[in-house]
């Protein structure tokens, strides 16, 4: 009985030894960039495009956006829903045909909801039609660089039959956060929204995000699933002055990919560090002489202080290094440029500023000058 009792305690613990299928599966392509730093942390076949689902929303969303700063559309405008927005399907607010909201709402619902039906009628209404609107987010995915990319959805539901899939790289995807963040920073605004009221508060949106609800770093921005896609996410978070962008693609298990997600995050955290530079620091005892002026030399400022990212690592590297010109010639009025400081890791300059005069300096009197000439003051 004692040796079947070892045999069974060895069995135990051989399997608990052995990886269940769902730890060792990972995403087919997932991203992780540091945005100040423009840095790839980590990536995994990022280049190769692949169905995105719902995440296409963020290219409709880009391109909403450029259509309000150009002045073709404003966030109350009202929008009517069409036969065909009431009848897609999936995720959806339930829009009527005739039923009118404004585009802020609609635009809630896109990206808090992740709606189908919201979706199809602003592309409609800002293209004339889905297709046509379409268009104009491929048009606008090349002027930013997303050079593995092709939409045929506003919505990024599956194809039907004899339509093409929409097919976007990871790698696209972090160019397109970037610069939805960056351009139009109110984003942030909608998709850190984790539920919200919709038509009065008789339907309740909730964001399909769970890593918001997890981690208070987490301020978006979009998931995406159908069957043959897969679990994707983009997820953007925030600490301090560190901003990751992280994407993954084709996850096989929402848990997992949003574990994965979580433990890309953390890295990148633990691998940054944001560092500020103040006035005082930067232009500590910095003066610079005028010959000819009244005073004969002043003091150099900028205009503000200098924040970086940078590796942990590399902190002890970094480096104040202030190129001032040689000197002024008066009249020096305030705010003269006078140079400039940078930081720097090595060779590469991680951010600089330009080198003002604190003061002013007017032309020094001719008695003042022939005095100077011949050494008396």
């Amino acid at each position: 009985m004692k040796q079947i009792n070892i045999k069974i305690f060895f069995l135990l613990t051989l399997c608990l030894c052995i990886p269940t299928k769902a730890n060792t599966e990972v995403c087919e392509s997932y991203v992780l960039k540091e945005v100040n730093t423009n840095t790839i942390l980590e990536e995994l076949d990022s280049k190769t495009p692949r169905a995105p689902a719902s995440m296409v929303k963020l290219m409709l969303t880009y391109s909403v956006f450029k259509k309000i700063k150009e002045g073709a559309v404003k966030l109350d405008d009202e929008i009517t829903a069409s036969a065909k927005a009431s009848q897609i399907g999936g995720s959806q607010v339930f829009l009527k045909e005739y039923e009118k909201f404004k585009l802020s709402n609609l635009l809630e619902a896109v990206l808090i909801q992740s709606a189908n039906d919201a979706s199809y009628a602003l592309a409609e209404h800002l293209g004339g039609s889905s297709e046509g609107f379409v268009e104009i987010m491929n048009e606008d995915a090349k002027s930013i660089g997303m050079n593995n990319s092709k939409f045929h959805s506003p919505h990024g539901l599956p194809p039907s039959e004899g339509q093409n899939p929409d097919m976007v790289s990871a790698e696209d995807f972090v160019i397109l956060s970037t610069t939805l963040i960056k351009e139009f920073p109110e984003v942030l605004e909608y998709t850190k929204i984790k539920e919200m009221p919709f038509r009065d508060g008789s339907f309740i949106m909730r964001n399909h995000n769970k890593l918001l609800f997890n981690d208070e770093s987490v301020d978006g921005l979009k998931t995406g699933f159908y069957n043959k896609a897969g679990f994707n996410v983009t997820v953007s978070a925030k600490k301090d002055n560190i901003r990751l962008i992280a994407v993954l693609m084709g996850c096989p298990d929402r848990k997992e990919r949003d574990q994965l997600a979580s433990s890309l995050i953390k890295k990148g955290f633990l691998k940054y560090t944001s560092k500020d530079f103040s006035v005082e620091e930067l232009t500590k005892n910095l003066m610079v002489p005028v010959p000819d002026g009244t005073p004969r030399e002043l003091s150099l400022i900028t205009d503000g202080p200098i924040k970086i990212t940078v590796d942990r690592k590399m902190l002890p590297e970094i480096k104040i290094i202030k190129n001032t010109c040689a000197k002024l010639n008066a009249p020096v009025l305030m705010n003269s440029e006078c140079g400039e400081v940078n930081i720097m890791l090595g060779d590469k300059i991680l951010a600089s500023k330009k080198l003002i005069t604190k003061d002013a300096s007017i032309k020094a009197g001719i008695y003042e000058r022939i005095k100077r000439k011949i050494g008396l003051s």
